[in-house]
């Protein structure tokens, strides 16, 4: 964890939420033992960074990345994974409601997220959040 991080306004139930719900998808998605990864940092988003995805904003962020070394997501389905009843899982105990609720948290927060994945490689997400104005 960095030490030089900027406050974020947030709710600390609903980022906790994301945490849990991200930490159990990547647990999940290692059925037979791996690597989780948490780790936040400051970063600064410019304008020629925003091209990548369709929420983001140029300013000051706080990430969160999880990282696993999971099974991975398909490229076809990455696009797909934060809509409700979605699952990359097998079986049929998975409600597909995990990724929605994140998805739904970090928007609510004025953030977004990045998804990178290979499949046999693991899955990284890293959500955006805005540092806040009332930041020391």
């Amino acid at each position: 964890m960095s030490g030089d991080l900027l406050s974020i306004l947030g709710d600390p139930a609903q980022i906790y939420q994301t945490l849990t719900n991200l930490v159990n998808n990547a647990r999940d998605a290692m059925a037979n033992g791996g690597l989780i990864t948490i780790a936040t940092k400051m970063v600064t988003v410019r304008a020629e960074d925003c091209q990548a995805h369709a929420n983001a904003r140029p300013g000051e962020f706080v990430t969160l990345t999880v990282s696993d070394t999971g099974f991975g997501v398909p490229k076809d389905l990455i696009s797909k994974i934060f809509d409700p009843f979605q699952s990359t899982k097998t079986g049929n105990n998975h409600a597909g409601f995990g990724l929605a609720i994140v998805y739904t948290i970090v928007q609510n927060h004025e953030g977004w997220i990045d998804v990178e994945s290979e499949v046999g490689e693991g899955t990284r997400f890293t959500l955006f959040f805005p540092v806040s104005e009332n930041t020391p």
